[in-house]
């Protein structure tokens, strides 16, 4: 007999920041003290693995769904990865003016403008080499796979987004595929022959992003074949060969720990340890027993999210302080700098990492300025979505026949996703617009008679547990309603309507913002795509609390 378990909800893997954390505790207790993890380094690897499959989830929902933006991208690239950056740059510099000496200083400068302009790989690559006793000396060395990482960030979205638009899903394959057989083949060769520019260059570290990147693809069309909606249950004849590859994937990780040191031929073939592993433990999922259990502990997922800023904090600081204590720290010293670290990469990530990453610019669109003769003041909306507008609706689509009830073929056409869209007939000219889920429909048959006395048209467009926001989708037990699709067109029209002076914005999910939300466990409010690295911005029912009104929504349960 079949047993079933429940699948987790989409969105937020705690795991994988469980695994970012093991990621970058390694590349730590290697600066510190590297006779201690002499195989540390490979962290850097389990890193492209991940980001390679979170970016490319990203990529493909939003391919999939017709709004994928390469601006959009580059802008979520930038508010992610730069107010941190600049950060640990500026503060580095100025202590680079204190302790350094003007030769020391000048090369720290030349470091700083490679790494902001990430090119710090290829700038690395023709001045040091990663190991030896000199590059120690550098604060800012460590920045060179930011510079791999972005770089596969400019080549890889266009070329997804080529393959997406002019491949069939055999030939796309195929050329992924191809990718990473010529891309591992030079790094095995260059490792062998030139082993300074095989670690640094991109086109011998791509493949190890690929193998994120070409997960995310194939779980994206398992799930098209599999037509199986995501709430639905995992068979559990399927767990152990999921907790099999889980601690498989931990186990090469921890093999490329132990078994590889400064002097190993890297990358080459043995990177495929760090970054399969890694590849093998986000392919066994969530429900997989290491990755529940061991991946997902609290202190492990809080250091996976303030992984970035800690990556950029603690190489600088140790090298200042070798710097200070002439080449010879302590124990205890090497310990104080990695607790600072520690400390700085949490005020970062919550003062100004999470601030920028999540920031929405605030756009007011007055709505035909007026005053009513019964006291109706003008409305203004505030729009927080991205800055983008649906495509223009012609006035055809949204005209109704006079009389029309319920979803018209032509307004369905142009709100695909709604539950009830009515336009005034005959003219189709609305003045007020009520937007919703099923709380505000329900105002439909009060407020259209009201209205049409006095001439006023009434536009109404909502759909079942859906709130009137931009990007917002809800995550059910059964299902998912793809609220999105529906008001990111939505509002956009009500925007940019010349006739509509009104809105009424109506959804029981809007108590979300305040408490009082008492859908199932597990059920979720999320933005699609909203996480600069593919995860869904995710608001979640807490664990252990029976209602939600005991809680307030916190970005810290953000999904990253």
């Amino acid at each position: 007999m079949s047993v079933a378990l429940r699948r987790p909800v989409p969105g937020y893997r705690p795991d994988i920041d469980g695994l970012r954390a093991v990621a970058v505790i390694s590349v730590v207790i290697f600066h510190a003290f590297p006779g201690a993890l002499a195989g540390g380094f490979a962290g850097v690897d389990i890193f492209f693995a991940i980001s390679g499959y979170l970016i490319s989830q990203h990529i493909i929902e939003t391919l999939d769904q017709g709004r994928f933006s390469l601006v959009d991208f580059y802008v979520r690239r930038i508010k992610r990865i730069y107010p941190a950056l600049v950060t640990v740059m500026v503060v580095t510099l100025v202590a680079g003016i204190a302790v350094m000496a003007s030769g020391e200083l000048r090369q720290l400068a030349a470091d700083a403008l490679a790494s902001v302009a990430f090119v710090a790989n290829i700038y690395f690559y023709l001045t040091r080499d990663y190991f030896s006793q000199g590059a120690s000396a550098s604060p800012l060395l460590h920045l060179w796979s930011l510079g791999v990482e972005e770089q596969y960030y400019i080549i890889w979205p266009v070329a997804l987004f080529v393959l997406w638009r002019f491949a069939s899903r055999r030939v796309a394959t195929f050329a992924i595929a191809a990718a990473i057989l010529l891309s591992f083949a030079c790094s095995i060769v260059l490792s062998r022959t030139h082993a300074i520019a095989a670690f640094y260059l991109p086109f011998t570290r791509f493949w190890e992003l690929l193998f994120g990147s070409a997960l995310a693809w194939a779980q994206f069309h398992a799930a098209k074949r599999s037509a199986v909606p995501a709430s639905d249950t995992v068979s559990a004849a399927r767990l152990p060969l999921r907790d099999l590859a889980s601690v498989a994937g931990g186990a090469l990780i921890a093999a490329s720990f132990a078994l590889f040191d400064p002097g190993t031929v890297f990358p080459g073939w043995r990177a495929a340890f760090p970054a399969g592993g890694a590849t093998l433990i986000i392919a066994a999922g969530p429900a997989a027993w290491f990755n529940r259990r061991v991946l997902s502990v609290k202190p492990l997922t809080y250091i996976g999210l303030v992984s970035y800023p800690f990556y950029l904090w603690h190489w600088p600081i140790l090298v200042f302080l070798r710097l200070l204590s002439s080449g010879t720290p302590t124990a205890a010293m090497l310990i104080a700098a990695i607790v600072v670290a520690f400390a700085l990469s949490s005020i970062t990530f919550s003062f100004i990492e999470r601030p920028a990453r999540y920031s929405r610019v605030v756009r007011w669109h007055p709505l035909r300025p007026r005053r009513d003769d019964d006291g109706h003041r003008p409305v203004q909306l505030r729009d927080f979505a991205r800055q983008r507008l649906a495509r223009p609706f012609s006035r055809c689509e949204l005209r109704c026949e006079s009389g029309a009830l319920g979803i018209h073929r032509c307004v369905q056409q142009a709100f695909p996703a709604s539950e009830l869209c009515i336009m005034p007939a005959p003219n189709g000219r609305p003045e007020v617009a009520l937007l919703g889920d099923s709380h505000a429909n329900h105002f439909y048959e009060g407020l259209q008679p009201a209205l049409a006395s006095d001439g006023t048209g009434l536009f109404a467009v909502g759909a079942g547990n859906c709130p009137p926001f931009p990007d917002v989708d809800i995550y059910l037990d059964q299902h998912v309603k793809h609220c999105s699709e529906l008001f990111g067109g939505a509002l956009d029209y009500v925007v940019n309507s010349p006739d509509i002076h009104s809105v009424i914005l109506s959804s029981y999910a809007i108590s979300t913002i305040a408490g009082g939300l008492d859908y199932g466990e597990g059920d979720t409010i999320q933005r699609p795509g909203g996480s600069d690295d593919g995860g869904p911005e995710r608001w979640e029912h807490p664990e252990r609390l029976p209602r939600w009104s005991r809680t307030h929504l916190d970005p810290a349960h953000c999904g990253r």
